[in-house]
């Protein structure tokens, strides 16, 4: 997803070109990317002490998966077409329609959530979901 540039068009000061920062070969587990990050929606800095801890943890624990035990495992689920989120939360410009959006459970309390979508081994973070208010008629059902 990353946006459509190349290497010749980025804007250095140096002669020589700069070091990759890694490649998709250079790190095991999925990163996370705030390239499409909505702050709007919801803000890390409303978040407290312990749901930073918790997202912090998430965000260690998916760079130990790799993205079929991601998309297999218990933390992630995909969004249903047929399910539209809450108003407030509207798809960025820069994510095409053809890009399925994925939850990710943050907390045990399994209420807060981060949503985005996964690219190769990249979760693009999206919204932050603290009060699990994207999907709110799917609260704590199974």
């Amino acid at each position: 997803m990353p946006h459509n540039s190349e290497k010749s068009r980025m804007r250095t000061d140096r002669q020589d070109p700069r070091p990759s920062l890694g490649s998709l070969e250079d790190h095991e587990g999925v990163t996370v990317s705030f390239a499409h990050y909505r702050a709007e929606t919801e803000c890390l800095s409303s978040w407290n002490k312990a749901d930073l801890k918790s997202f912090v943890g998430v965000v260690e624990k998916l760079r130990t998966m790799d993205v079929t035990t991601l998309r297999n495992s218990s933390l992630c689920s995909p969004h249903r077409g047929e399910v539209r989120p809450a108003k407030r939360f509207t798809r960025p410009d820069t994510i095409g329609k053809d890009y399925r959006m994925h939850e990710i459970r943050v907390d045990r309390s399994n209420t807060a959530r981060m949503h985005g979508v996964i690219e190769e081994s990249v979760f693009y973070l999206v919204w932050l979901d603290r009060k699990h208010e994207v999907f709110p008629w799917r609260k704590n059902k199974k």
